[in-house]
């Protein structure tokens, strides 16, 4: 074989060897990036689980701050990610009074488009028919599928507790106690399963105040919404001290609580300091409140309880009404 032919051959050969070379770093960066964006995803997922069993505030700003991270990084269709931040943006708004109605729906709309089963999409679905003014029909519509779902063999922890908590907050509380019972059996150590029963408690007038040192430290330590749940019971019981006491952790928290929850805390002292004849800390208080700007229920019913000493007789009478307060318990 001539000299120019062997050069000839051995410069293919180089071509194809830089070639395959080529091909096998594309196919590892490749697997490498993909590897990258699961293990990712995985771990926002991961973190959005935790934000949202945390039943937090600040837990839910958490989760949508992940879930966002997820569609706008890695997966702008992933639709559970979609699913949870559905979830978590109509509990901020209709529970902690942020402007998160959009983005809830916006969300929603985006995970139904993936036309997947979902028990965060389905809940997504009722809370923000709830908090929308639709009280009633979202009853019905989750208990027929709850029902359904029973028929096919199924059962939603997530789905029972959520028509138990519905239920409670349109009077239902029979029917409430039974659901949030059922879900609580199936997930006994769930924060917004117990914390809503605590919220059963309050709102069937119980004379009963949750043990600071028993089963249910956990929940008082950890769960703002518990905390406010205890605070106005002790109100109505007469326990000042163990009233001023959570009121006063609420207000101290870190992170701090949402401030439709620190606006329920400065009222509820408000009253307590009333008891204590502090009428100047008092109205210092109330005006810590009114300017935070998130009526609710609980908050208009601490107002009310606080002016009718002074003749006052609606909430609107001291500059607070709750038109624009969905009843996501205070």
């Amino acid at each position: 074989m001539s000299a120019h032919h062997q050069g000839a051959r051995i410069k293919v050969v180089l071509g194809i060897a830089l070639v395959v070379g080529l091909v096998g770093v594309y196919f590892v960066r490749a697997r490498l990036a993909g590897t990258k964006c699961t293990t990712g995803i995985a771990s926002h997922l991961h973190s959005m689980k935790e934000g949202l069993a945390s039943d937090s505030y600040a837990g839910y700003r958490s989760a949508c701050e992940h879930g966002e991270k997820i569609v706008r990084d890695f997966d702008p269709a992933l639709y559970s990610a979609h699913a949870y931040l559905a979830y978590a943006y109509a509990i901020r708004w209709g529970e902690h009074g942020d402007a998160t109605e959009a983005l809830a729906k916006s969300h929603l709309a985006k995970a139904q488009a993936a036309k997947m089963e979902h028990s965060h999409l389905a809940a997504a679905e009722t809370y923000i028919q709830f908090f929308g003014g639709d009280r009633t029909g979202a009853v019905t519509r989750l208990a027929a599928m709850i029902e359904e779902n029973k028929r096919a063999g199924r059962k939603s922890t997530l789905l029972t507790s959520v028509l138990g908590i519905i239920q409670m907050r349109i009077g239902d509380l029979e029917n409430a106690y039974k659901n949030l019972k059922a879900a609580q059996t199936l997930a006994p150590a769930d924060l917004r399963i117990n914390a809503a029963l605590c919220e059963l408690l309050r709102r069937q007038g119980s004379k009963y105040l949750p043990r600071e040192d028993g089963s249910e430290s956990v929940l008082l330590g950890r769960h703002t919404g518990a905390q406010l749940d205890l605070v106005q019971m002790a109100i109505e019981a007469g326990k000042w001290q163990t009233a001023e006491k959570y009121a006063r952790k609420v207000l101290t928290t870190e992170p701090p609580p949402s401030p439709r929850q620190l606006a329920v805390a400065h009222v509820a002292l408000a009253v307590i300091l009333d008891h204590k004849d502090l009428r100047t800390e008092a109205d210092k208080e109330q005006t810590a409140a009114l300017e935070l700007r998130r009526p609710s229920p609980d908050l208009d019913a601490l107002l009310l309880r606080r002016h009718s000493r002074s003749g006052a007789d609606s909430a609107e009478a001291v500059g607070f009404g709750r038109a624009d307060a969905p009843d996501g318990g205070g």
